[in-house]
């Protein structure tokens, strides 16, 4: 498992989100499986500052 970024152009800049996947072959080829989706790196940051 590792963590996938995911940048997206918004009006406002771009929006790099962060989820967990695995790596899954199909047809030999490697594909990314999508298992948690994290958030941004502030939405992140602020669930682990909740826990502490």
């Amino acid at each position: 498992m590792f963590v996938l970024k995911r940048k997206f152009k918004k009006s406002k800049g771009i929006r790099i989100y962060h989820y967990i996947a695995e790596t899954i072959y199909v047809n030999d080829k490697p594909r990314h499986k999508i298992l948690k989706y994290l958030g941004t790196a502030k939405n992140i940051l602020k669930r682990f500052n909740e826990k502490n």
